[in-house]
């Protein structure tokens, strides 16, 4: 009910917002940015860590007790490129990651006749790249790829002691390695554009302020905000090292910009001061338009690989084995996305995607010690087919403050298989069904243009079904549903 009542409510505000003109606004669709280049390189780095003791006493006597004690670290460096022009839009992100952990645990009860203890360490090493690469053949007609490249390893070591009256009676190290790749690249032909239109509004925020204080010495019109958005464009994709440099050179920029339109009046303390405020703020909100409609090929395959080693120290009880699991996925993609701003204020962003393929799972595996066995080998195959469908609002009401909110609602469904296990005969797979739908919300708050307040609240809903693989039993089926919120504060250094 919960769900239903808070469906209807976005389905009305956005209706009237959608059918509301934008009268004599500015029409921010008018504006089409110039061929640009944005990149960015991020060095991202974590530390935590963590320690918890609980005791239980029955009296004067310690009855149990545990103490956890948990670290790590990481460094991920990231970089990012966007570029625009008339023949193409496409993005290209890879990012590393490298970090350790080590956790101990000291467990103790007084009714077991020995002690023991947990050390647990690992270490992982992540490249991920994304890529959209949109190509422009005619008009808004493109042809697109968007390779996706996820390689993993993953190391894990934890040793297992046990101590009868503080001698060490049993030690078992085991070795985990998980190694992964994961590549996918939906290649898709399509029809029409979206465009950042973010720039044409910055302008219209500090030329509205520049009219508030008096520094401006005419009215503008739609051509001066469209050759000021252009030339923004342009500024902001600029790169710097000195963050103090770019202020000035930007403040710079701006002002012989506004003497091109010979729109500047008087340029005083309260004219740069307007500037730099009206100028620190927008830039971190994002508005588009347009729309896209596309269909193609999306083929998927992925490895994952475990290695386990366990070593016994006092008895001859060691065990190694290996398993790979591979997912092999060719289907039918097809997906309609629209941006359009309402109004200055308001934004309406709808995204709706299906797909529809053949999956197939192969599973071997082999036990090395104690006893060798031969490679065993699992298979299925099965339809699958996916419906996504995501509506939301974007409501803009000054240049430090926006929200969204939205309805997300994603199905994953499994039609009928053919299951092929290791020495024995096939056997058909049932269909299954699975489903995930909320709302959602979330608002940014600038109080400068370093510090800022973020809320996130989203509720889901989950439901799954599985047909029973023969009369006798029943259909099975569960449900689900989770709510989080979210606030944090962001400080940004530089």
């Amino acid at each position: 009910m919960k769900i239903k009542i808070t469906l209807s409510c976005i389905l009305v505000l956005s209706f009237a917002f959608l059918v509301k003109a934008q009268k004599e606004e500015f029409n921010l669709s008018t504006y089409t940015p110039p061929n640009y280049v944005y990149k960015s390189l991020d060095l991202n780095y974590d530390i935590s860590g963590n320690a918890s003791y609980d005791a239980v006493h029955l009296g004067d006597n310690l009855v149990q007790k545990n103490i956890i004690k948990y670290f790590s670290t990481s460094i991920s460096p990231e970089y990012f490129r966007y570029s625009n022009r008339e023949n193409y839009q496409g993005s290209n992100d890879l990012q590393l990651y490298a970090g350790i952990s080590i956790n101990k645990d000291d467990p103790y009860n007084a009714s077991y006749s020995s002690d023991q203890n947990h050390l647990q360490s690992g270490n992982a090493v992540k490249i991920y790249y994304d890529g959209e690469n949109r190509f422009y053949l005619a008009d808004k007609k493109f042809f697109e790829i968007d390779p996706t490249v996820r390689l993993i390893t993953q190391t894990t070591k934890y040793t297992d002691k046990t101590y009868v009256e503080d001698t060490l009676a049993l030690q078992i190290t085991t070795t985990l390695w998980r190694p992964e790749v994961y590549f996918s690249a939906p290649i898709l032909f399509g029809f029409g554009r979206i465009n950042n239109i973010m720039d044409a509004r910055h302008a219209l925020y500090f030329l509205d302020d520049l009219k508030k204080a008096g520094r401006l010495n005419r009215e503008f019109e739609d051509n001066d905000i469209l050759t000021i958005a252009s030339g923004i464009t342009k500024l902001k994709n600029k790169r710097f090292f000195d963050s103090r440099l770019r202020k000035i050179e930007e403040l710079v920029a701006l002002d012989s910009l506004l003497r091109s339109t010979g729109l500047n009046g008087e340029t005083d303390a309260l004219f740069y001061a307007t500037l730099n405020d009206s100028w620190s703020y927008p830039g971190v909100m994002y508005r588009y338009s347009g729309y896209r409609i596309y269909g193609g090929i999306d083929p998927e395959y992925q490895l994952n690989y475990n290695k386990t080693e366990a070593i016994w120290k006092f008895t001859p009880d060691d065990s190694k084995s290996w398993e790979n699991n591979s997912v092999t996925y060719l289907g039918l993609i097809v997906g309609f996305k629209h941006e359009r701003p309402v109004s200055l204020r308001w934004q309406s962003t709808l995204d709706l995607s299906a797909g529809y393929g053949i999956e197939q799972t192969l599973r071997k595996g082999r036990t090395i010690l104690p006893e060798p066995t031969d490679t065993r080998e699992w298979k299925t195959t099965q339809q699958r087919g996916t419906l996504s469908a995501d509506y939301g609002v974007g409501f803009y009401p000054n240049s430090r403050t926006w929200l969204n909110a939205g309805f997300q609602a994603d199905m994953l469904y499994y039609g009928k298989g053919t299951n092929k296990p290791y020495a024995q005969e096939d056997s058909d797979m049932q269909p299954s069904l699975f489903l995930n739908l909320g709302p959602s919300a979330n608002a940014w708050i600038y109080l400068s243009p370093q510090l800022s307040i973020s809320f996130t609240a989203a509720y889901n809903y989950h439901y799954g079904w599985n047909k029973s693989q023969d009369e006798v039993s029943g259909n099975s089926s569960n449900d689900a549903w989770n709510l989080y919120l979210r606030s944090y504060i962001r400080y940004s250094l530089f």
